[in-house]
């Protein structure tokens, strides 16, 4: 998964950071997480499984088996690989509420160190005052090119989704 999205290990990838990349030839990975349903008075649950498909590939990370406990090796392997890819500029990332899918990420593992205070990839996950229109900032090192599928898609038809109804199956349907 490394490899296909950001390149080879330590390797620097793709363009400049001020470059943008030409939609055609752009690397899109989209990310999706899951988490076990919880009850209003319930404890949270942590999120089980991300998803992250590029054009030709879908992988499915067991995170409760590969983060574990967050000072495995596995835990800071994901680590790496996730500050490298939200900072990575010629990768565009799409998701449908990704905001909520990286704030939920860093509720579950804070201890994981691109979430830690130095660090800080998702802390601040939803905050209105550091998202430009369309992008997804993620705590104070806002990563770049992150999407999130239904801002876009209320930008530019308002009347397409209805905020209490929004779900990704809908959203396609209409």
């Amino acid at each position: 998964m490394h490899s296909e999205i950001l390149g080879g290990v330590g390797a620097a990838v793709g363009p400049p950071a001020e470059a943008v990349p030409d939609a055609r030839s752009a690397q899109v990975v989209g990310l999706d997480c899951e988490w076990s349903p919880f009850g209003r008075r319930q404890t949270k649950t942590a999120v089980s499984i991300l998803q992250v498909a590029t054009r030709k590939h879908i992988y499915i990370v067991d995170l409760l088996v590969l983060i574990g406990d967050e000072g495995t090796p596995g835990a800071h392997a994901f680590s790496r690989f996730l500050s490298s890819l939200l900072a990575a500029p010629h990768v565009v990332k799409l998701g449908f509420q990704l905001a909520g899918d990286l704030a939920r990420l860093c509720e579950s593992y804070p201890r994981l160190p691109c979430f830690s205070a130095d660090h800080r990839l998702g802390a601040d996950a939803g905050s209105a005052d550091r998202t430009e229109p369309g992008n997804t900032a993620v705590g104070s090192r806002a990563p770049c090119a992150c999407f999130d599928v239904l801002a876009l898609a209320r930008a530019v038809r308002p009347d397409l989704v209805d905020a209490s109804q929004s779900s990704l199956s809908r959203l396609v349907s209409e």
